[in-house]
């Protein structure tokens, strides 16, 4: 079973204080069901998840959160469907 995908935090080289111009998007979704997820610590754009992994009961509700510094990428005033 080595060569399954593992889940751990990766260290995030971009962010607000960095110069790069990559987009990070982290799917929390399956790691927020056993731990905190910190966003002063990995300064991602985006992060996705599912409040059934976290809650542990099917709420068909997700979530997108975005940095604000990033939210200027979007141009509409409705994000959700």
């Amino acid at each position: 079973r080595d060569n399954q995908l593992k889940d751990f935090p990766i260290p995030v080289h971009c962010g607000p204080s960095k110069t790069c111009h990559w987009l990070t998007l982290v799917d929390c979704a399956k790691y927020l069901s056993t731990k905190p997820f910190s966003l002063s610590l990995y300064p991602v754009d985006f992060v996705v998840l599912s409040f059934y992994k976290i809650f542990g009961y099917p709420t068909g509700l997700g979530a997108l959160i975005i940095r604000n510094e990033s939210l200027k990428l979007l141009n509409k005033e409705n994000y959700f469907g």
